[in-house]
């Protein structure tokens, strides 16, 4: 009986869709492979601006999670872990980014006063003054600018912030169909919905795009 139930418990597993997290803290659950730069408990180490991932096979996962990830690289290491994407997935497969758009650091520029706009007091107190995330020099210039150059730079971290039709176009370009932007915690795959990181801060400066590998 144990070995009838083993055999039901993996014969359920290797038909459960498999998915990949990029920059994940933990691997989520079995079928669920994590990827950081660094070692993750129970994840896999690689360097996504050194592709191809060396031994994981074209056609591999029915989707790609990534949360707050792809700003950290430039423009062309984003493009090619795009297209890396589309050869890990499965036909049908859909790659879902979150990511701060360039939109936002748009509305930090505009010329409404944000400086008591909670998101403002918040990232200012937070990142600006605690972490140090804006550049030296830019001290002088009002809250929202400071917070504005903090979001560009977050201390040399952002490498290149999308704009939400950039993304679109670029993924439209490498093959990707039915590019959509859905709102945060909501997706056309069920396994994505309600997994971006909680609470009102997160949310509010991010965007999201869902992509599919076409069949």
């Amino acid at each position: 009986m144990k070995i009838a139930l083993s055999k039901l418990r993996k014969n359920r597993i290797e038909h459960m869709p498999r998915y990949l997290e990029i920059a994940a803290s933990k691997k989520r659950n079995l079928n669920w492979d994590a990827v950081r730069d660094v070692p993750v408990p129970g994840g896999l180490v690689y360097d996504m601006r050194k592709l191809p991932m060396q031994g994981v096979s074209a056609n591999t996962y029915n989707g790609v999670y990534n949360e707050h990830f792809i700003e950290h690289l430039e423009k062309d290491e984003g493009i090619n872990f795009f297209k890396e994407m589309y050869r890990v997935m499965l036909p049908g497969g859909t790659i879902r980014t979150v990511w701060p758009p360039m939109e936002f650091v748009h509305w930090l520029k505009s010329n409404e006063d944000l400086t008591n706009h909670w998101f403002v007091r918040h990232y200012y107190d937070f990142y600006v003054v605690r972490h140090k995330f804006a550049p030296k020099g830019h001290e002088h210039k009002s809250l929202q600018l400071q917070c504005a150059e903090g979001f560009l730079w977050q201390g040399g971290e952002h490498k290149h912030l999308w704009y939400k039709q950039e993304m679109i176009d670029s993924l439209k370009e490498l093959g990707y169909h039915n590019v959509k932007e859905f709102s945060y915690q909501k997706s056309q795959v069920s396994d994505f919905r309600n997994i971006d990181t909680p609470g009102d801060i997160r949310a509010f400066h991010s965007a999201v795009i869902e992509a599919q590998k076409p069949w």
